[in-house]
């Protein structure tokens, strides 16, 4: 025992050492739904730095550590400037928000608009339970061609989703795109109509003439019943709808609900007493069109991604309702032909016994007994003849 735990405090000790002795810490990233979404944009763009060997490497990191030491080794006076001088000098080669993240803590958000090069080595804690997603995250590493990326997944043995995805570890990476899930798409359907189109046809106006690409272009938009590119970026939407929908009818409604769109951008744009409509920007004279992240959704309202395309609903069941009502209600009891079996009897019957009942004193009478959903039938299994050397 003196021996094992000699050992191990030797090797507490090592570790130790091993960390105190490093140069810096490591650098780490969370990118997880616990953060600030305005922090997200800001930490994609931390987690593209670029390593620079004259500056993150283990010698570049000895020799700042080596500066620092030669402030307090210095004499005070002309010495001990021109170190602090040059190690001022090697801090001003980058700021430190450029440096380069070590470790991104991630969940399945990484999936998605993440476009790394740096990213090269990826730990996928558990088999995710939707293929895509897998597909998806374990994509975002080795992007960079003269950079190959690896993908480690760590299996929890007493999950069986994990366990026979390590059987299958193999057959699995092989045909992984051909057990992508299936997604329901309704494409230019009503509600997909109402939360996707007012943004699909603001951008299409919006990069028909170079006037109106800036902000305040919104107000110089004519009228869409004269202007034949605006009636183009309609009848773009509308016929990629009825070779979507291979139906006619969803073209109509694509352009009705466009003119509708536009009939309110030129109110809107007419109606403004002082400054005028831009798209996005706000001010004393800037009245946006678009309304991004509403809290309530508008003809105009637009989102930053397909998470706000549709918000949390409260489901109401009336019971009252017609197809509910006229439903017969529901009845249990016992089979045609057979009397039912009072469970309460059963079971102070089944408590009462002794050490001598036997087990079929326990058993439900034959003919069906109860459970919580109604009446179960009990059948005598028919008798097997012995099988085997028995049998001889």
């Amino acid at each position: 025992m003196r021996s094992h735990d000699s050992s191990r405090y030797s090797w507490r000790e090592n570790v130790e050492a091993g960390l105190s002795n490093r140069p810096t810490p490591l650098a780490l990233m969370e990118l997880t739904s616990r953060i600030n979404s305005a922090d997200i944009a800001a930490a994609l763009s931390a987690a593209g730095n670029e390593f620079r060997s004259d500056l993150d490497s283990t010698a570049a990191r000895d020799h700042e550590k080596q500066l620092s030491s030669n402030i307090r080794a210095a004499k005070v006076g002309k010495e001990q400037a021109a170190a602090r001088k040059a190690l001022d000098e090697q801090w001003a080669k980058r700021s430190f928000t450029d440096r380069p993240v070590d470790v991104i803590l991630a969940t399945s958000m990484l999936q998605v608009g993440v476009d790394v090069s740096r990213l090269g080595l990826m730990v996928v804690t558990g088999q995710p339970k939707n293929s895509a997603e897998y597909i998806q995250a374990s994509s975002r590493v080795g992007r960079d061609a003269s950079r190959p990326g690896l993908v480690t997944v760590i299996y929890n043995w007493a999950r069986p989703r994990d366990l026979a995805h390590f059987e299958t570890f193999g057959h699995f990476h092989e045909t992984a795109y051909a057990k992508v899930e299936a997604l329901s798409v309704t494409p230019f359907a009503n509600r997909a109509l109402d939360r996707g189109l007012a943004a699909v046809l603001v951008a299409l106006v919006r990069h028909a003439r170079p006037e109106f690409e800036h902000e305040g272009g919104a107000q110089a938009v004519p009228d869409h019943l004269t202007d034949p590119d605006v009636q183009e970026a309609v009848e773009t939407i509308a016929r990629r709808a009825e070779f979507v929908d291979a139906d006619p009818a969803a073209g109509t409604r694509v352009r009705e609900q466009a003119s509708q769109l536009l009939d309110l951008w030129a109110k809107s744009r007419k109606g403004l007493v002082t400054g005028g409509l831009t798209y996005t920007k706000s001010g004393d004279t800037a009245h946006p069109l678009l309304e991004s992240s509403p809290t309530h959704w508008e003809d105009f309202s637009v989102g930053w991604s397909l998470r706000e395309v549709e918000p949390e609903v409260n489901l109401l069941l009336r019971i009252e309702a017609p197809e509910l009502a006229e439903r017969p209600d529901w009845t249990y009891g016992a089979p045609k032909g057979r009397q039912p079996v009072d469970p309460n009897a059963q079971a102070d019957e089944a408590t009462q016994g002794d050490a001598d009942d036997t087990e079929e004193d326990l058993l439900p009478a034959k003919g069906g007994g109860f459970d919580e959903a109604g009446p179960v039938n009990a059948t005598d299994l028919p008798a097997v003849p012995p099988q085997g050397d028995s049998q001889r």
